[in-house]
């Protein structure tokens, strides 16, 4: 397709530009967000590293050894995992 200007080509394009954004924003907002937590039922961390777990309800650091669940940094068991996940990245410096 020809145009008469730039500035018309220009406007046909951020028109059909805003079209796919909206698009694929509505698409996207369908879509779930996957969770970062990981059922102890679908599969277990490795042995003895700190990560945060779900137990009682409760979001602590935690670690799994030897088939058992401990507080990290203690031996202090841990009774009712059901999820967890590695722990976060530290912010890198300068960043809120």
């Amino acid at each position: 397709m020809c145009y008469d200007s730039a500035a018309e080509a220009a406007n046909v394009w951020d028109s059909r530009a805003s079209e796919v954004v909206a698009s694929l924003l509505e698409k996207a907002a369908e879509q779930p967000l996957a969770s970062p937590w990981i059922s102890v039922e679908d599969r277990l961390p490795e042995d003895d590293i700190a990560i945060l777990v779900v137990d009682d309800g409760r979001v602590i650091a935690g670690r799994f050894e030897c088939e058992q669940w401990f507080l990290v940094g203690t031996y202090i068991n841990l009774h009712d995992v059901t999820h967890w996940m590695p722990m976060p990245e530290p912010p890198k410096e300068g960043e809120s």
